[in-house]
């Protein structure tokens, strides 16, 4: 389990994070639940749950990310390192004031764990598969006041390194892309692509300083329209408790 509470900067149409950035107060709450030492997965063996309210003009809830596994098994045993591979259903929801997107999907993903030394340990996902339905604002269309969005199926990957050492420090990078055609709305694709950067230390016991930048890019295509393209950069520190050091 982990706690956040901090501070965000981030700026929706400047594009000048820097000296046209806004602030506002944001809270986030982790919680993960694991078999970790299972090489055979059931399912929600593993459960991950990501929450994270802010206070800027979008919406209070910007991101509810939701991961179960439902198979999984011992791989490529003859590498270095420890490997499984996990079928796994997500449930993904970002909003912010430049954007708002929402996936169901399922993935295949490969978990891999690395020890670098005695006190250091690396660990990679390196994951992908077909986004069942997906959903994302159409600024061209409107079916009344409940309506202007389109949504459609696609495909998406993810990428991710967390390296900890010391039991103190923790660096990590992560990367999710996504894609789906429109099969209901205006005839168009779009793209996702999310990026982050995160830097964690331990300061006493359970508590510890959390730093992260990231950029989030929302591309529409649309056969009859102007493509629309929207960005959301960003910065974050808060204050955290990690059950996990």
């Amino acid at each position: 389990t982990e706690v956040e509470l901090g501070l965000r900067r981030f700026d929706a149409k400047e594009h000048d994070i820097l000296n046209k950035g806004k602030n506002d107060i944001y809270a986030r709450i982790k919680l993960i639940y694991t078999n970790d030492d299972l090489d055979k997965k059931k399912p929600f063996d593993d459960f991950f749950l990501n929450l994270e309210l802010g206070s800027d003009d979008s919406s209070i809830v910007n991101a509810v990310n939701v991961y179960a596994s439902l198979y999984g098994n011992r791989i490529l045993s003859n590498l270095t390192g420890r490997h499984r591979g996990i079928v796994s259903a997500h449930f993904d929801f970002l909003r912010n004031e430049a954007f708002y997107y929402g996936s169901q999907s399922i993935n295949y993903n490969v978990f891999s764990n690395f020890n670098i030394g005695s006190r250091t340990k690396l660990t990679t996902i390196l994951g992908g598969g077909p986004v069942v339905l997906a959903a994302v604002p159409d600024p061209y269309l409107h079916f009344g006041e409940s309506r202007t969005y389109d949504y459609g199926p696609g495909a998406d990957v993810r990428a991710s390194a967390t390296l900890s050492t010391l039991n103190r420090f923790k660096f990590g990078i992560d990367y999710r892309g996504g894609y789906f055609v429109t099969i209901s709305g205006n005839k168009s694709h779009h793209f996702l692509h999310a990026v982050s950067t995160s830097a964690s230390m331990r300061i006493w016991k359970n508590f510890g300083v959390n730093l992260y930048s990231g950029y989030f890019r929302l591309e529409g295509h649309y056969q009859d329209h102007n493509n629309v393209n929207k960005d959301y950069p960003f910065v974050r520190i808060a204050l955290a408790y990690n059950s996990e050091y």
